[in-house]
């Protein structure tokens, strides 16, 4: 004797490979990526900090090359106490947020940029935050 599969089970299954389908085009990566904008120890002056210009200029060039689609930039302040003054100092600062599939190709993008930002102002690191995330649209 055949069995037969209930046309609910078959209904059922469809819907629940929809929707994981569906599910997974929302699955994105967040990554953030923050830029310090002081040029050395202090932070004190306006001369002590990465320019506009500069900065607009690396953008431009560098990261929306990278990342056609879009990206978000946030003006963001730093506070921290310099080791040897032991004086607390806040620093201007930029984050970047890109929502990005999680691929080869977008994780050397991102590695570009940090390197290229780490190279382009002699600075030590640029943080990476990293999340994973459903995103619509």
């Amino acid at each position: 004797m055949k069995q037969r599969v209930p046309i609910v089970t078959v209904f059922l299954m469809a819907v629940l490979f929809l929707f994981s389908a569906c599910s997974s085009e929302r699955q994105f990566v967040r990554t953030e990526l923050h830029f310090s904008l002081c040029k050395n120890e202090t932070c004190a002056r306006d001369a002590d900090f990465i320019a506009d210009s500069e900065w607009q200029y690396f953008v431009d060039f560098v990261i929306a090359p990278k990342f056609p689609d879009g990206i978000t930039i946030v003006d963001a302040q730093r506070e921290w106490i310099n080791a040897q003054s032991r004086k607390m100092i806040l620093e201007r600062s930029k984050i970047l947020v890109l929502l990005h599939k999680d691929g080869k190709s977008e994780t050397e993008a991102i590695e570009y940029i940090r390197t290229s930002y780490k190279q382009l102002y002699r600075k030590n690191s640029v943080m990476k935050v990293d999340s994973k995330v459903e995103a619509d649209f």
